[in-house]
């Protein structure tokens, strides 16, 4: 019997281990655990986004739910809100418009599908940061504006913070040289969603 214990907690150990050393395991570890406690009661917040939402894992609670997938357009965020919303959650929070800065966008289509997502009265917005591309951060701000214009009255957080005075990212708030957000960047944006309640 005692052999029996001491071998399952030596497989403990070893499954363990890599969990908790690991930031990556861990916070897919954390990020199951919230899927299997969602099912008995909502979670706080249902992120949706890119890779930048995608990369804060978990930003207020362990029992967060975060969506974001790499890659994703505003239509195709726009799309999972539908899940989002599945979750019953107090907050659905969403990001999008980086990938769109980047790749092309039409200005009237983007504002219509801000309208739709701003039907949702749980929405919280945080608008796309700077990076460290002018042009891109040029068609940043024409995104965002269109985004405040659509969204009036819902919490919306910015995170111009980020920028030094020309517009463009800090470095010491990026994690690689494409601008994806390092952990200072993340403690920011978690800070700014606690001052409005979310």
């Amino acid at each position: 019997m005692r052999a029996a214990v001491w071998i399952l907690s030596i497989a403990l150990l070893a499954v363990s281990f890599p969990v908790a050393e690991n930031f990556y395991l861990r916070n897919v570890y954390r990020q199951t655990l919230a899927h299997w406690l969602s099912k008995i009661a909502p979670p706080p917040t249902v992120f949706i986004g890119d890779s930048i939402t995608a990369g804060g894992f978990s930003f207020n609670s362990w029992r967060d739910i975060n969506l974001a997938e790499n890659g994703l357009l505003t239509y195709q965020i726009a799309a999972t809100l539908e899940i989002a919303q599945s979750y019953k959650p107090e907050h659905i929070h969403i990001m999008a418009g980086i990938n769109d800065a980047r790749h092309g966008y039409a200005a009237a289509e983007l504002r219509e599908l801000w309208q739709t997502i701003c039907r949702e009265p749980r929405i919280v917005i945080t608008l796309a940061p700077p990076t460290f591309n002018e042009k891109a951060n040029h068609a940043i701000g024409e995104i965002n504006r269109i985004v405040e214009e659509s969204c009036a009255g819902r919490t919306i957080v910015s995170l111009r913070s980020l920028g030094d005075g020309s517009g463009r990212l800090q470095q010491h708030f990026a994690a690689d040289t494409s601008g994806h957000l390092g952990p200072d960047a993340y403690e920011v944006w978690r800070g700014l969603l606690k001052e409005h309640g979310v």
